[in-house]
């Protein structure tokens, strides 16, 4: 497929027998260069962070490495993991988004990131 340029050449219009602008007034382009898609992949995981009030650890990995471009598809899983970290001696855990949530405000993991 190719992409066709006019190009007009009245600015300023030729005055007092001046002459018009020379050269070619179309120019064609090929435009069949389309990039591929780039489907994202995951970083590494982040270390596992030290064992919160909560009894837990996670740990995080980005959709970055790389980072879906033209149309690629993001990754696929999670972005985040939560593990006791006391084997089952202490209260049950709280829910994921809450830890998340949590961690993401007091900044209490991800010291590799």
């Amino acid at each position: 497929m190719n992409l066709k340029f006019n190009v007009f050449t009245s600015n300023p219009s030729p005055v007092n027998s001046g002459q018009h602008c020379t050269g070619e007034s179309t120019q064609t382009s090929d435009c069949s260069v389309i990039c591929n898609p780039i489907h994202g992949s995951w970083t590494s995981w982040s270390s596992w962070s030290t064992c919160s009030h909560e009894c837990s650890q996670v740990r995080r990995r980005i959709c970055s490495n790389p980072p879906p471009k033209h149309g690629g598809q993001h990754c696929i899983g999670h972005d985040f993991l939560i593990k006791n970290c006391t084997g089952g001696m202490c209260r049950k855990l709280v829910s994921y988004r809450k830890h998340f949530l949590t961690a993401l405000m007091f900044g209490s993991f991800y010291p590799n990131i």
